[in-house]
């Protein structure tokens, strides 16, 4: 079965380069993070602010690794595919894969996030509308 995928398009801009031109390294989990919360507000339906202030709920990063293909230079434009690898109980393994426009991949990102009653910091099951917003960007397998 063939999962969904959300893109979205970005631009390398002078602030996320170093002396070179080339992205910061640091920067690949800023661009997910953001392609993360653009996901959140386009498919669930709520914000990261939302999550947290109308629900009383987090969803935190307790895990992240990159491994990184290509360059990105300033002013360059690439995209951003966000699928999810695991829904679980009460945690998400995100996966979001750039690439420049020509299709090569410049980076990888794997994020993983419980969600969590943000007074406590305990885990919670995933809420059942996240989770049925979520279910079609699921990676098969």
């Amino acid at each position: 079965m063939t999962h969904k995928t959300f893109r979205v398009e970005r631009r390398v801009y002078w602030g996320d380069t170093d002396m070179v031109t080339i992205m910061n390294m640091p920067r690949a989990f800023d661009f997910a993070n953001a392609a993360i919360e653009d996901f959140y507000h386009a498919v669930v339906g709520i914000g990261f602010l939302d999550i947290i202030c109308e629900r009383g709920l987090g969803v935190p990063y307790v895990h992240a690794s990159c491994d990184y293909t290509a360059r990105l230079h300033g002013g360059e434009r690439f995209t951003l595919d966000v699928a999810i690898e695991r829904l679980g109980n009460s945690s998400i393994t995100w996966e979001v894969v750039a690439a420049k426009l020509d299709g090569t991949q410049a980076f990888r990102v794997t994020l993983v996030s419980p969600v969590i009653q943000a007074e406590s910091f305990t885990p919670i099951r995933i809420p059942d509308d996240f989770r049925a917003a979520m279910a079609p960007y699921v990676k098969a397998g």
